[in-house]
């Protein structure tokens, strides 16, 4: 669920395409019979994660989180005595040319430079953490709980 709200995703830009992940897991939630909902872009600090599991995200996926990870593709770049990675949007024109377009048409996602995390389990131990406190601040010991403490207050 959601559509455009990735860190590296220009659909909204260039389509004018654009789903807030928040909406879109809340909307499905309700109607849901059996398909697991998946939270996907704009999973940019543990609280999102936490807002998107208690609107009703069965999963929640957190691409930029991790992309500079050692883990992730692309090796470390030392720019300037710091270290980066690579992250690349889906549609960029970098993995259209790896998929053998060689002059792609239509380019809908960004390339850019983020600063190296190190390893994966330290970015997932903090977002676990956060988890963690959120479910705890709701006296919930599980999602079901948490989704039935939570209260949204939608500011205007």
């Amino acid at each position: 669920m959601g559509i455009a709200g990735g860190a590296v995703c220009e659909t909204r830009t260039e389509t004018g395409v654009f789903v807030p992940t928040p909406y879109t897991v809340a909307e499905v939630a309700q109607v849901r019979r059996r398909a697991l909902i998946v939270g996907d872009s704009g999973v940019r600090s543990p609280s999102d994660l936490c807002k998107l599991l208690a609107l009703g995200a069965d999963l929640v996926m957190v691409g930029s989180a991790l992309a500079g990870t050692g883990e992730a593709p692309g090796r470390v770049i030392m720019l300037d005595g710091k270290k980066y990675k690579i992250m690349r949007g889906a549609a960029s024109f970098s993995v259209q040319q790896q998929a053998g377009r060689d002059d792609p048409e239509y380019v809908e996602g960004a390339e850019t430079m983020v600063p190296y995390k190190g390893h994966v389990s330290g970015v997932i131990s903090r977002y676990l953490a956060g988890l963690r406190s959120s479910m705890s601040y709701m006296n919930a010991r599980t999602l079901a709980e948490y989704r039935a403490n939570v209260d949204f207050v939608r500011l205007r």
